[in-house]
């Protein structure tokens, strides 16, 4: 997943184990994702507007204006981004 981010130019990074660690019991809560899986889960921090859809179906943690995504819920993320490009390349241009 991670090098799919990286090759269509998503700059979008995976956080440090140590932010992990340090977040994992909201982390974990906020995806549902039960702990003794949680370990193999990557986290992404995104701005939050992003991810409209999981923040409204609470599916991510918010702080600071980011949300921490799991990779689980990416395609959601990269659903919206395709969605956002394809509407600007099918734009009539005079």
């Amino acid at each position: 997943m991670i090098d799919f981010v990286a090759q269509n130019k998503l700059n979008y990074s995976p956080i440090p184990d140590g932010e992990k660690n340090q977040l994992r019991d909201v982390l974990a809560a906020s995806s549902n994702i039960p702990l003794k899986l949680f370990e193999k889960e990557s986290f992404f921090k995104v701005p939050f507007e992003e991810v409209i859809e999981l923040v409204a179906m609470r599916r991510v943690f918010v702080m600071a204006g980011n949300a921490y995504v799991p990779s689980s819920e990416l395609i959601t993320l990269i659903t919206s981004v395709f969605r956002t490009r394809l509407s600007q390349a099918l734009v009539v241009r005079p």
